[in-house]
């Protein structure tokens, strides 16, 4: 085997063990292991396995052996990657386990299969906070020197935040300038009163009616509109509102002040009494 396809065979098979596991949906154990006839038939290598063992047993590079060849039964081997480069540009030590998250200078090493890093954001501290990131989130590959410390650290400030965030903002209901805003109001004030109506049923012509029997008022469902009624529907249930009566009721109370009004100025003089004092009234 020329030693040109030797050195292309290593970096394939370094590249699918380090990178592509899941790619291929190769099946390594809790060790690491990947069976040799399933790594070949699955990635499409075209080599025959004898040569795959040689280059598994013989690669090796600046930092020593490439990969680990066991054959625990004869004819039968496996393979694992001795070593994987995370994005933090840490490999795995000779002794670590496949896969494992070991501890080192630069927080936890990355797996054979990188993600890319997930920058969070402190979305339920308030508006403010949302520019505010963990510094050590926003660089791939890098988490905190303690998972422990690091996590305690973020809940105290979160809390500290979240209460110098409830002693700026004024509680509901406080008074504030009223030229600033609308009138305060009651929400206890009723704002319409309740009206019981009657559903019946014409049984000629099948029309729907409703009744009132405290105002003595009818009307029908297929005119309503034309009389002013208007449907809502509610969890309680349909409900019918009359804007024109509204608007027909405050015109009349108008008018009707406007005609007192009027016989007030005509009608409410002095009349001498026969005793010189005067009789104020309306006649």
């Amino acid at each position: 085997m020329r030693r040109s396809s030797q050195f292309d065979l290593s970096k394939t098979l370094g590249r699918i063990l380090r990178y592509e596991i899941e790619k291929y949906s190769l099946t390594p154990d809790e060790s690491g292991w990947v069976q040799l006839h399933e790594l070949i038939q699955k990635c499409g290598i075209t080599h025959s396995r004898e040569e795959v063992v040689e280059v598994a047993r013989n690669s090796a590079g600046s930092q020593g052996r490439r990969f680990d060849l066991d054959e625990p039964a004869k004819g039968f081997f496996r393979i694992k990657a001795r070593y994987v480069h995370g994005k933090g540009g840490k490999s795995r030590g000779f002794n670590e386990p496949f896969g494992s998250q070991a501890g080192s200078r630069q927080g936890k090493a990355s797996s054979c299969m990188p993600e890319p890093a997930r920058s969070r954001t402190y979305t339920d501290l308030g508006a403010d906070a949302r520019e505010w990131q963990s510094s050590t989130d926003q660089t791939p590959g890098i988490s905190g020197a303690s998972g422990s410390s690091t996590s305690r650290t973020e809940t105290e400030d979160q809390l500290r935040f979240r209460k110098e965030r409830q002693a700026e903002t004024p509680p509901v209901g406080d008074s504030q300038d009223s030229s600033l805003g609308p009138e305060s109001f009651d929400i206890s004030t009723p704002r319409c009163t309740e009206s019981q109506w009657e559903r019946y049923q014409d049984p000629t012509t099948n029309r729907v009616w409703f009744f009132n029997s405290e105002k003595d008022e009818f009307f029908f469902e297929d005119s309503a509109a034309d009389r002013g009624w208007c449907r809502y529907d509610s969890d309680v249930g349909p409900w019918w509102h009359n804007e024109r009566r509204n608007l027909a009721k405050e015109d009349t109370e108008k008018i009707l002040q406007l005609l007192l009004d009027l016989l007030m100025q005509e009608n409410f003089v002095k009349r001498p009494k026969k005793d010189g004092s005067c009789h104020v009234g309306i006649f």
